[in-house]
């Protein structure tokens, strides 16, 4: 059997009273896309920044392609290969959409991306970059400011900047949250494509999104898993319609 990508297990983090994430164990298989749903306030953040390394957890491992990274810190997980994706887009809004994505591309390589002109003229990372902004559709975009892009576009270019890291699992939080129906479909269309390149987590409240896209629908309430399966099986599940999806669950 396949080792998973990404791997949790017991993974517990307690604010006080609130048990946000409560001894919880998730799997990412490689070429996969897990969805995590539930209500606000089910512990999808918390889990999240617990296996990005933002918040520490009370007990708990995570495994990162067999490796205990538990210990590491945000950046040593991201230079492993853990790459996130913000709800809201963290981007340098005067630079272009080029200047974004090279950035992260210097860095995968190891590059000299203090020094801005040497890097300009580097046209090894001056290709990548623009392979991946051909990747995400933005090729023709990449001298605009970040600034000027539309929502759906910055989204895009935060993916963008994600893959220009190289990793081995994606992390992504609400990735279509905001974005109006043409902009959502076609992202949800690139990140249908992305599992041939990067296992995917993927946080959102779209259940028509994830409905579609998801190979696993991982359910969390209260900080605790209630259900866990292929879409098929999580839409029809009796206790999920009661928690969360209720009368409004895709057909």
């Amino acid at each position: 059997m396949t080792e998973p990508m990404l791997r949790a297990r017991g993974l517990a983090r307690t604010f006080g009273g609130l048990r946000a994430v409560d001894d919880l164990d998730l799997d990412l298989a490689h070429a996969e896309i897990h969805a995590l749903i539930g209500p606000n306030g089910a512990g999808k953040s918390t889990l999240i920044g617990l296996l990005c390394g933002t918040i520490t957890p009370d007990r708990g491992r995570v495994v990162l392609d067999g490796r205990d990274i538990t210990r590491l810190s945000p950046a040593e997980r991201a230079a492993r290969g853990l790459a996130r994706s913000f709800q809201v887009p963290r981007l340098a809004a005067p630079l272009s959409v080029r200047r974004n994505v090279m950035l992260p591309v210097a860095a995968a390589r190891g590059s000299c991306f203090r020094f801005w002109r040497a890097c300009r003229s580097d046209r090894v990372l001056q290709d990548e970059t623009m392979r991946i902004l051909a990747r995400v559709g933005l090729e023709r975009r990449a001298d605009i400011a970040v600034g000027t892009l539309s929502h759906g576009e910055r989204r895009l270019v935060e993916i963008a900047c994600a893959l220009a890291l190289r990793p081995r699992v994606l992390l992504l939080d609400e990735p279509l949250a905001g974005l109006d129906p043409a902009s959502g479909a076609g992202l949800a269309a690139l990140l249908a494509t992305l599992t041939e390149e990067v296992p995917i987590l993927l946080v959102e409240h779209d259940m028509d999104a994830v409905f579609r896209l998801a190979d696993r629908v991982t359910v969390l309430v209260r900080g605790r898993r209630i259900a866990q399966g292929p879409p098929a099986v999580i839409r029809a599940d009796p206790a999920v319609r009661e928690a969360y999806l209720g009368d409004e669950a895709p057909c």
